[in-house]
């Protein structure tokens, strides 16, 4: 391990050796209960994937009338043939889901004597599941945007939506107290 330190701006680079970060990241895999292997085949098309059984989710509430067919085509590329009750899921690469993955975030802040880190020293890690291209990102958007803004709306009166709104509301508030 190396440091590189910057006292006066009070942060700190820490730099790991590749077998440093592979066993952290195997540590986290092991211990934990929040992680299961879930097979080799494929994750997006083997029967009873995670991607089966969402798209299965996103075809009962196209069914069921719960949201438009016109809405899952648009925000997951699964189209619908009404009359022959068939969905057919779209190839364009716009509906094709990345690859979630983790990393190891060092806890650098755990060492109260800083003198500590040396090169070879174990130092406690969290593991961060980045799923910013995973399988649902476009559906947990549609969801945020047509269900959850409305709501949040109508149950939050005092919620900030914008810089702006933030801005006036300070005039405002200063306005009152001063």
């Amino acid at each position: 391990m190396f440091r590189l330190e910057k006292e006066k701006l009070g942060g700190m680079i820490v730099i790991l050796p590749p077998e440093q970060v592979r066993r952290m990241v195997q540590e986290h895999l092991e211990k934990s209960t929040n992680y299961q292997m879930i097979g080799k085949d494929d994750p997006l098309t083997s029967t009873g994937s995670v991607a089966t059984k969402y798209f299965e989710g996103w075809k009962v509430a196209i069914r069921n009338g719960y949201m438009p067919a016109y809405h899952g085509k648009k925000v997951i590329g699964l189209n619908y043939d009404g009359i022959k009750d068939k969905f057919t899921k779209s190839t364009l690469d716009l509906y094709k889901p990345g690859t979630p993955y983790f990393y190891v975030l060092p806890k650098v802040h755990k060492f109260k004597d800083l003198s500590l880190l040396i090169p070879g020293v174990e130092m406690p890690s969290r593991l961060v599941t980045a799923l910013n291209q995973g399988l649902t990102v476009r559906g947990d958007k549609y969801i945020a945007t047509n269900f959850l803004g409305p709501l949040a709306s109508d149950f939050c009166m005092d919620r900030v939506k914008d810089t702006t709104d933030f801005l006036q509301r300070i005039d405002r508030f200063s306005d009152e107290h001063s």
